[in-house]
């Protein structure tokens, strides 16, 4: 079964790959990163995006479509890097202005 994953980030929809591709030109590549040992959750990153998302191994085995839901440390590590990016962003306009 080639399940497809709906990202929970930006709405994407994506087919989950966990090996070597095979081109379907109908859904961009959601590509298999791990697991989480200590909740059983599969990492998928999403193509569009690039959010890292959680999906559940038990919706996979019996649903063709399921939601990734954005892990909270890929959302707090996209805050952290936004948030540095803007500050050395000001900092470099204040020096050269």
């Amino acid at each position: 079964m080639n399940n497809i994953i709906l990202c929970e980030s930006c709405g994407c929809s994506g087919r989950a790959v966990n090996a070597a591709p095979v081109d379907d030109s109908r859904y961009p590549l959601f590509y298999h990163l791990g697991h989480d040992v200590s909740t059983g959750h599969m990492h998928y990153r999403c193509a569009r995006c690039g959010a890292l998302l959680l999906v559940d191994p038990m919706q996979m085995i019996t649903n063709q479509f399921v939601r990734g839901i954005v892990s909270g440390f890929d959302s707090a590590f996209n805050i952290a890097q936004r948030e540095k990016h803007h500050f050395c962003k000001q900092t470099y306009k204040s020096m050269h202005t």
